[in-house]
């Protein structure tokens, strides 16, 4: 499947995050808690907040989200980032970009991660495929994330791409 170049309308604009470390940014990298800074970023329809983690698990990255505050759900992806192939386990049928589409993940199988850095610790990208349950049926989709670091090291933008999302 070729990946659009659109912009999932849930990050048409793209999410702009702040660090929420106690500390602040020790050094300009993505680890660390990210904070959405809401009138900067993309509406979430259901959750409304959004929050990334980015963590060292070993040689892979743990990438933690959680959308929502009270009535919310996280997400914990871990791979490796070194571009080969990270099986991830769907373990819940909520597909948070788009709640209310009518589209839930397929719990019991996996999602395919590849991930690189753009820029070692500062520019992560993101290659995830997943198959999705709709009324017509499963489809597999590709979606690729991309988290970028400001120049200062004080804010992160979160895109995100979605094969299913045509041109024009």
């Amino acid at each position: 499947m070729k990946v659009s170049k659109l912009i999932l309308v849930l990050c048409a604009i793209s999410i702009i995050f702040f660090s929420a470390n106690l500390w602040g940014q020790q050094s300009e990298t993505l680890w660390g808690k990210w904070n959405i800074i809401p009138e900067k970023s993309s509406e979430i329809a259901l959750y409304r907040t959004l929050s990334v983690t980015f963590e060292k698990a070993g040689n892979n990255i743990m990438l933690i989200q959680q959308w929502g505050k009270r009535r919310f759900f996280a997400d914990t992806l871990i791979f490796s980032a070194d571009g080969k192939t990270s099986l991830v386990p769907i373990r819940n049928r909520v597909f948070p970009t788009n709640v209310f589409m009518g589209l839930s993940m397929a719990v019991g199988e996996n999602r395919k991660v590849k991930a690189h850095w753009e820029e070692k610790d500062k520019n992560l990208a993101l290659e995830i495929e997943y198959p999705l349950l709709g009324s017509q049926g499963k489809r597999k989709v590709k979606s690729i994330h991309q988290f970028a670091l400001s120049d200062d090291g004080e804010v992160i933008t979160y895109t995100v791409q979605r094969s299913t999302r045509k041109t024009g």
